[in-house]
């Protein structure tokens, strides 16, 4: 597949002013209302496009990018081997036994098997982290002359005294308080 580089003609650091001199002579040539050719219309189409997105500096600068990106990958992709003509049992086991043994697999084999069985214990599993009726916290206070922790009590004359800063806690360990 050609680059947008290829498809004027020019290097990856040509300027603006040669981007432009490029699609200039190449619409000339295949511009769709000067060549009368059916061919030049995808090209022209395709001319177009590079120019379009080579002369906005912000996308030049997504497409290069993106380019960067799937260059160090090009030489790992191998075309998938071909299914032998022969239809002999020897031969559909060999392309069997390939697909199955094949080294990404022995990668991602367990890598897929342990993070299925972390995603079931996360989801069927008990979490111990979980809050229950006693855990949940509420408002409370520490009376200084019982050292314990209760909720408040607005008609109790110690706690409008105090004015103390009511802090979250564990419902068990706060002393409910009545009148």
């Amino acid at each position: 597949m050609k680059t947008h580089y290829e498809s004027l003609g020019i290097e990856k650091t040509a300027s603006v002013k040669e981007i432009k001199a490029a699609f200039r002579k190449l619409s000339l040539e295949c511009h769709p209302d000067v060549s009368k050719s059916n061919d030049n219309g995808a090209r022209f189409k395709e001319i177009a496009n590079a120019a379009s997105v080579l002369l906005n500096p912000k996308t030049r600068q997504q497409y290069d990018n993106r380019t960067k990106l799937q260059q160090p990958f090009e030489g790992f992709r191998r075309p998938y081997p071909h299914r032998p003509k022969a239809h002999s049992s020897y031969a559909s086991s060999q392309s069997w036994f390939y697909r199955i043994h094949r080294p990404s697999n022995y990668i991602l084999g367990p890598l897929v098997f342990f993070g299925t069985v972390a995603a079931i214990q996360y989801l069927v599993g008990t979490n111990k982290n979980t809050l229950t009726r006693s855990d949940t916290r509420v408002q409370a206070w520490k009376n200084p002359q019982t050292g314990q922790w209760e909720q408040p009590a607005p008609w109790d004359p110690l706690y409008r005294q105090l004015q103390p800063k009511l802090e979250y806690m564990p419902r068990r360990q706060v002393q409910a308080r009545t009148r």
